[in-house]
């Protein structure tokens, strides 16, 4: 029976072992380089070159949270956060877009601005206001 626990205690250390290996070689998980990071009360929030990663147990284990946050490109160049609302900036080949999150980056709403002809380049915050720079086309 020692010989049998002992195994059963193998087998299940041996496969924890495996899903840590797997989540760090997944391909999906190549963030590039870091950009910045925001956190909250229960989550840290990391914006890469490959995405928005997070984690909930202080870096033990990690997750894409780049769900739904731009469809045409992952790359997130900023991001803060606000209380508990997350704000991210990211590129893509039709312009720059900022999204907001208020789930923790479980999902994402694209903002839009009053002129479309306006590019939001960069945000920040002071205190608990966002700050958006940006430029227009017609004027720079």
């Amino acid at each position: 029976m020692k010989k049998f626990y002992l195994f059963f205690v193998g087998i299940v250390l041996c496969l924890n072992t495996q899903a840590q290996i797997s989540q760090l070689n997944d391909p999906l998980m190549y963030g590039g380089n870091i950009n910045g990071y925001a956190k909250n009360s229960s989550c840290v929030l990391v914006a890469t070159d490959g995405g928005i990663f997070k984690t909930a147990d202080q870096g033990q284990s990690w997750t894409s949270a780049t769900h739904n946050i731009n469809s045409f490109s992952t790359q997130c160049n900023t991001i803060v956060s606000i209380g508990n609302d997350f704000y991210a900036q990211s590129n893509t080949s039709f312009g720059n877009t900022i999204s907001k999150s208020s789930d923790n980056g479980d999902s994402w709403s694209q903002l839009s601005f009053s002129t479309y002809s306006w590019q939001p380049q960069t945000l920040g915050k002071l205190s608990n206001t966002l700050y958006v720079v940006g430029f227009n086309w017609s004027s720079i």
